[in-house]
This record gives C-alpha cells, structure tokens and sequence, in this order.
C-alpha cells in the first residue's frame, strides 16, 4: 500500500461489463433439476411444488431406461445429484484461455469466514497502523469486523475506539489476507468488489510477499474522499516503478473487478477487463499472498483523517477473489 505518486502514466478508460452468475446459484439450479426429473419419497415437499429451473447442458443427468417385467431392474449408476451440487468452476475473466486453472477461491456464500484461507490481521501479527508502518493508519484490525452475509464479504470501519499496546486507535475496521494460508509465483488474480466513499477512507487489494518487504503489487488503491480515481502500483526496493490511474465519475457507485496478470517479466492490470496498465521492469519473481484491507486515516497526503461528513459504519464489501494459474 506505498503513496509513492512517481511514475504516473495515462492509462486507458474503463468500462464496467456485465458480472457473471455465482457459483453456488449455478449449483442450486442444476440441483432442483435433477430432483425435478427423478422425484423421491418426500422430495416434492422439500422442493415446495416449484418448478425447477433448467440445468446448464453440460451438466443435465443421463435419463435410464425404465425396466420390463423381464428385465431386473439395472444397478443405480453414480448419483449426478452429488456431481450437480459439486461448485461449478469459476468463469474465467476475458483473456484467459482454457490453459489457465482457477487454484485459489472464495465466494464468500458461508455464514462466516473462512479460516483455512485468511486471517484477519496484517503482517507479523500487527493488528494496528502504528506497529503496521502503514504511513499512519488510526485503526486497528479486528476479527469482529469481517463479517459474511448474502454471499459477500465485509471488511467494516467503524468509530469504534481500540486499545492496542497501551495506545487508543479511534477507529476499528478490517482486514483479510491469506498469509501463512496460501502464496503463490504468477497468476491473474480477480477481486470483485464495492468500495466505501468518504473522507478518511483507504481500501486497497494488493499482494505482498512473505519477507515483509518490498516488492509489492497493489491491484487497486482508492482515496475515499476522491471517488473518481483508482491507483493501481509496483513498488519495488528501487521506489514506486510505475503508478497508474484510471478516472472514472464514482468508483464506489458500485462492484468493480480489480485484475492483475502477473507473468515472468510482465505485469498487467484491469478494470472490468479492461487494461489499465502493463510494464516489463522489475518484475517481481518471489511468493506473495493477497490483502484486501480498509484503512481509516493516513498521511496528509493520502487521504488523511476522517471528517465530520464521513458515514461510520462504512464497509468494503467483496463478491469473490479468484486467483488462476497456468497449468503446467
């Protein structure tokens, strides 16, 4: 999450596509055709009487034929149902061709968190700005502050004071990040999200590697107070290579896809699948794992401290992270 502003270049304008239908609705509807067409003691009364939806093709049950009298009747093949409800692979974001494989995954559709893949504090265990070195963040990361609801993650600030190390933070927002859960050399990582406006306000998806310093690659950066920008970075041992920005009349109006590809030599970024920004220099080549985090508060030059206008509780709210890999 560095501000270094050097470097800036024009990148190109984003459009926002249309977003593609979950996994786990693509589950629920081939489920409730499978059980429309091979009914079971009681099954009309756990369906409700309601008509099922049609399956996608690909996953529609071969039909048995029905046994004569002669004729025992054939043993039960493998139930599709189990294959039907089993998660559908994520659709792959434009560009990626059907070498690429998702590895890493969540579409936040559990009534919590899931602990195998994050934890909620930031590097080294640090739980607030000033033990962080996060140019001055007010907060202070809690557990209770990622919640899961209606299929999607929250990370929530709120004016919430916490004690931490002797020391009273203003602010409690969250934090969610797969350190210590799962890093990765390489991929295309897609997050899908809605982002908070207001003064003071500093939400951010980025991957960082396990050493605790620099290289650093932020998929998008946003100043609350200025809706209109998104900053997408590298940030290296050598200072902030390239920083790009993308305008846009209010990026917190609604869901956005923040991409990046990350290749041997190349780095890519989007917006919605659009392109924002490419550079081949100092490319990073070590393990990262992935952040998403809202801030509360900064440096004067980046954001700085709430005002009176700003609405507490205000939360970044996450549809889905998908990370893909080429397969070998």
């Amino acid at each position: 999450m560095g501000v270094a502003l050097a470097g800036c270049q024009a990148p190109r304008t984003s459009t926002s596509p249309e977003s593609s239908p979950s996994v786990s609705s693509i589950g629920q509807q081939a489920a409730k055709a499978y059980l429309a067409a091979h009914p079971s003691p009681g099954a009309s009364a756990a369906a409700g009487g309601q008509p099922a939806q049609s399956a996608p093709p690909t996953a529609e049950p071969a039909q048995q034929a029905a046994p004569t009298q002669a004729q025992a009747p054939a043993p039960p093949a493998a139930n599709p149902l189990r294959l039907l409800l089993a998660p559908a692979p994520a659709t792959r974001p434009p560009g990626l061709d059907d070498s690429w494989r998702l590895v890493f995954g969540d579409e936040f559709d559990a009534p919590v968190l899931d602990t195998a893949k994050w934890v909620t504090n930031v590097w080294q265990g640090a739980q607030c700005g000033a033990n962080s070195g996060n140019h001055g963040s007010q907060n202070c990361y809690s557990p209770s502050a990622v919640t899961q609801s209606d299929g999607k993650a929250h990370l929530t600030a709120s004016r919430a004071p916490y004690n931490f190390k002797g020391r009273t933070f203003p602010y409690t927002s969250g934090i969610i990040n797969s350190d210590q859960r799962y890093f990765f050399t390489y991929g295309y990582v897609d997050v899908r999200a809605k982002l908070p406006k207001g003064k003071g306000f500093w939400p951010a998806i980025w991957l960082y590697n396990p050493a605790y310093t620099l290289d650093e690659i932020d998929i998008m950066e946003f100043i609350g107070e200025d809706q209109t920008t998104i900053f997408q970075t590298l940030h290296t041992r050598h200072g902030s290579e390239n920083q790009f920005k993308t305008r846009h009349s209010d990026w917190s109006a609604d869901y956005h896809n923040f991409a990046v590809r990350w290749e041997p030599g190349s780095l890519t970024f989007y917006i919605d699948g659009v392109q924002t920004g490419h550079l081949t220099s100092l490319v990073p080549s070590e393990k990262m794992y992935l952040m998403v985090n809202l801030d509360v508060g900064g440096s004067s030059s980046w954001g700085g401290a709430p005002n009176s206008a700003t609405q507490f509780p205000s939360s970044v709210d996450i549809d889905y992270v998908h990370i893909y890999q080429q397969a070998p």
